[in-house]
């Protein structure tokens, strides 16, 4: 939990005075390549804007600054939080800023979904996780507001179309060998 000490040397407020958690942060969406859905992450009431389903990720460390490697910051939290610290690409997506701030959005591609361990020191973060098509995100629930512009933008609608695509070809493939095709090339496998 947020000690007092922390608040006051600015852990929770960034230069601009703002209500983000430092001046910098970064976050995944995770992405199964084995089924295509992303793995949402339920923020706890503890947090700045409570109870909404988000991305994986948070602040960087005073000492990762120096470097400014949002995608390392962006892994690492993903692995803190989820307890997921196996192969993933990262691709860049959205940065949001703001007048002191800035948030970096990745997309994380992952070999297959798993069940995430939300190690006890982070389950003052996060309350829960569910795994969800592209499809179903906006039906999840209250949205993060990062979440929102990260699904508003439109490099992200580019690479969910391509999910669509991959698994709506990986689907036809399925339907061809029942009837007597021949296998094909699994396209996000290969991805």
């Amino acid at each position: 939990m947020l000690s007092f000490k922390s608040f006051i040397e600015g852990d929770y407020y960034n230069w601009a005075g703002q209500n983000f958690w430092g001046n910098f942060g970064a976050g995944v969406l995770p992405i199964a390549k084995d089924t295509g859905r992303v793995l949402l992450n339920h923020r706890s009431s503890a947090v700045n804007e409570p109870n909404t389903w988000g991305v994986w990720g948070g602040k960087v460390d005073d000492a990762e600054s120096g470097a400014m490697n949002f995608s390392a910051v962006a892994q690492r939290e993903f692995c803190e939080e989820a307890g997921y610290c196996g192969a993933i690409q990262i691709i860049p997506g959205y940065v949001f800023q703001t007048h002191g701030f800035e948030y970096h959005n990745f997309f994380g591609i992952i070999p297959r979904e798993f069940e995430p361990r939300i190690p006890a020191e982070h389950r003052w973060e996060t309350q829960g996780w569910k795994w969800v098509s592209v499809d179903e995100i906006g039906s999840a629930g209250s949205l993060h507001f990062g979440l929102v512009g990260l699904l508003e933008h439109g490099k992200t609608q580019r690479v969910f179309e391509k999910i669509r695509g991959i698994l709506a070809r990986r689907e036809a493939r399925r339907e061809d060998r029942r009837q007597g095709g021949r296998p094909g090339r699994d396209d996000l496998a290969e991805q």
